[in-house]
């Protein structure tokens, strides 16, 4: 069960003030179940499912599920954002999460099972570090929810 918004940003270093660069929200491709290989930049994600966030899964095909799912899209990234510190936001994923950019984990909230915690009603904001980006180019973005 997910309901987010997924947003990418960037501030300047040394300064407070937030831009949108990216908004991520539409048709994301999704799958049940668990597989790290599902983080992977060039994953062949075609045969997935397609459903709109932010939302919540239960109302995009997917009533009564609970368990293991990810999400995967992609985006490009100006050079303009490269001397940029970039971040990506994430609004109420029910339960816990993992975020992969290029297949790299930036960030996560909560515990999986078996030592499971929740994190829901948590804000997420993950930096992106430079060097798993690409500029001018497709990055990836998968996020594993429970």
């Amino acid at each position: 069960m997910t309901n987010y918004c997924i947003l990418l940003f960037s501030i300047l270093p040394a300064e407070e003030e937030w831009e949108r660069i990216v908004d991520l929200r539409g048709h994301w491709r999704f799958n049940l179940g668990d597989d790290f290989n599902w983080a992977d930049r060039d994953f062949d994600d075609s045969a997935w499912e397609k459903i709109f966030t932010p939302g919540r899964w239960e109302d995009e095909g997917y009533p009564g599920y609970d368990g293991y799912a990810w999400y995967r899209t992609a985006f490009q990234l100006d050079k303009k954002y490269e001397k940029r510190h970039v971040y990506v936001r994430l609004w109420q994923i029910d339960d816990v999460d993992e975020v992969y950019i290029n297949g790299h984990l930036i960030g996560f909230s909560g515990s999986f099972p078996p030592d499971y915690i929740m994190a829901y009603r948590v804000t997420r904001i993950y930096r992106i570090p430079a060097e798993y980006l690409t500029f001018n180019k497709k990055n990836s973005i998968a996020v594993r929810v429970y």
